[in-house]
C-alpha cells in the first residue's frame, strides 16, 4: 500500500500476537486526496490504545495533506519516527499531537517535517513524563502553537522561523537553540529545572511577549527577541545566572521585569545586557537581577523604575542616556552602588522619588543632591560689551 484517500486509524492493538510495530506499512508515502478531511491516528483516546506497539515507525510517509497526525495513548512504544514526513495538513485546525504514550518513549523522530498547518502538541501530564530526544530539526512553519510540555531531552528546532505560542515547559533538556526564529507569538521558557543554555543567536525576532521563569539551573541566556508587543519577563531562574543577553530588543510594549526573590539572588552573578534597548510602555523592575547592567541607549519608561538588590556600583553608566520615567523611581537597597547623578541632573521622573539604601553618593537623597551638581559651563567674554557668563 502506497496511498490512502482517507483516514487511516490504527487502534486496538493489544493482544499478545499482534505486531509491535509498523513495518507492514513500510511503503505507505501520502495519506489524503484533497476530497475531505484526511487523518493518520495511532492510538488516540484511552480506550483506544495499542499495548502492543514498541516501535511506531511509518518509514516512507511523506505528507498528511488534508488532516492531522495524532500518536496517543500507546503506552508501552519507546520510538517514535516518521523520517520521511514533511508537511502536516493545510489549515490551522491540522494539528501534529504526539502524547500520553507511557514513560518509555526515548526518541519522537520527525527529522524532514517542515510544515505543521496547525498545532504542534507533545503536552504530557506527570503520570506520562518523558526525556525524549525530540528531532524536529527541518521544521520551519507552524501555523498555530507549539507545545512541549514533560517530552524532552534534548530538543532541535534548530530551523523554527515562524510560530504563534511557543512554550517550552519542565522538560529535561540542557540547552534550547532556536536559531532561525523570525517571529513568534507569546514565547515561554518555563520550568525546564536541568536547563543551563538558552541560545537563539544569530536570529533576530519580534515576540507577543517572552517569559524565561523557573529554569533552576539556567546559567547563559542570549535571546534575538527584537521588540514585543507585550512583556518581558525573566525571574526565578535559580542562582547560577551568569549572562542575559537581550542585545537586539529595542522596544518593550509591556513591562521588562526583572523581580528575583531571595532564592533566586543573580545580583553577585548575572551581567545583563541591554544594548539596543531604547524604550519600554510599562514599568522597569531589576530586583536581585544584576551584577551589571548595560543598557546605552534607554532614554523612557513609560511606567515605574525600581531598581533594588543589585550588584551594580554606578547607575550612570548603567543608563547613561535615560531620560523619562512616567511612574515613581525606586532606587533602594543596592549595597554597592555608589554613583546616581542622572536622578537629580537629567531624570524627569512623574512619580515619587525614592532613593535609599545604597552607599557612598548615592547612598540616599542628601548624599546624591549634595554629590551632584549640574555641571557648570563657563563662556568667555566675546565681542565687545558682552560679559563672560555662567551657564
Amino acid at each position: 500500500m502506497v496511498s490512502v484517500g482517507g483516514t487511516v486509524t490504527i487502534r486496538d492493538f493489544t493482544h499478545a500476537t499482534n505486531p509491535t510495530n509498523l513495518n507492514d506499512l513500510a511503503n505507505l508515502t501520502t495519506i489524503g486526496d484533497g476530497a475531505g478531511t484526511d487523518n493518520l491516528v495511532i492510538g488516540g483516546s484511552a480506550g483506544d490504545q495499542n499495548s502492543s506497539f514498541t516501535d511506531i515507525t511509518l518509514a516512507g510517509l511523506t505528507t498528511v495533506g488534508n488532516g492531522s497526525v495524532t500518536i496517543n495513548n500507546n503506552p508501552n512504544v519507546t520510538t517514535i519516527s516518521l523520517p520521511a514526513l514533511t508537511t502536516v495538513g493545510n489549515t490551522t485546525s491540522h494539528n501534529l499531537t504526539v502524547g500520553t504514550n507511557g514513560t518509555g518513549v526515548t526518541s519522537i523522530n520527525l527529522p524532514a517535517l517542515t510544515t505543521v498547518s496547525g498545532d504542534v502538541t507533545m503536552n504530557n501530564a506527570i503520570a506520562h513524563l518523558v526525556s525524549a530526544a525530540v528531532n524536529l530539526g527541518s521544521l520551519t512553519t507552524v501555523g498555530d502553537d507549539m507545545n512541549l510540555t514533560r517530552t524532552a531531552g534534548s530538543l532541535d528546532i534548530g530551523d523554527l522561523q515562524t510560530v504563534d505560542a511557543l512554550t517550552i515547559s519542565t522538560n529535561s533538556l540542557t540547552a534550547l537553540n532556536p536559531t532561525a526564529l523570525t517571529a513568534v507569538g507569546a514565547f515561554a521558557i518555563t520550568s525546564n529545572t536541568s536547563l543551563t543554555t538558552i541560545n537563539s543567536a544569530p536570529a533576530s525576532f519580534t515576540a507577543a511577549s517572552l517569559s524565561v521563569t523557573g529554569n533552576a539551573a539556567l546559567v547563559s541566556a542570549t535571546l534575538g527577541v527584537s521588540s514585543t508587543i507585550g512583556n518581558v519577563t525573566i525571574k526565578s531562574n535559580g542562582t547560577a545566572v551568569t549572562t542575559l543577553a537581550l542585545n537586539n530588543l529595542a522596544t518593550v510594549g509591556g513591562n521588562l521585569d526583572m523581580n528575583n526573590a531571595l532564592a533566586h539572588d543573580v545580583s553577585t552573578t548575572a551581567a545583563v545586557s541591554l544594548n539596543a534597548l531604547t524604550s519600554v510602555t510599562g514599568l522597569f523592575r531589576m530586583v536581585r537581577a544584576a551584577l551589571s547592567v548595560t543598557a546605552p541607549n534607554l532614554t523612557n519608561v513609560g511606567g515605574a523604575f525600581t531598581f533594588q538588590r543589585n550588584g551594580v556600583t554606578d547607575l550612570d553608566a548603567a543608563f547613561p542616556d535615560l531620560a523619562t520615567v512616567g511612574g515613581n523611581l525606586n532606587v533602594t537597597n543596592n549595597i554597592n552602588l555608589a554613583q546616581c547623578c542622572i536622578i537629580p541632573c537629567q531624570l524627569t521622573v512623574t512619580g515619587t522619588t525614592t532613593v535609599s539604601g545604597n552607599t557612598g553618593a548615592c547612598a540616599n537623597l542628601a548624599a546624591y543632591t549634595a554629590a551632584c551638581k549640574p555641571t557648570v559651563f563657563t563662556v568667555s567674554a566675546g565681542a565687545p560689551g558682552v560679559p563672560a557668563r555662567s551657564i
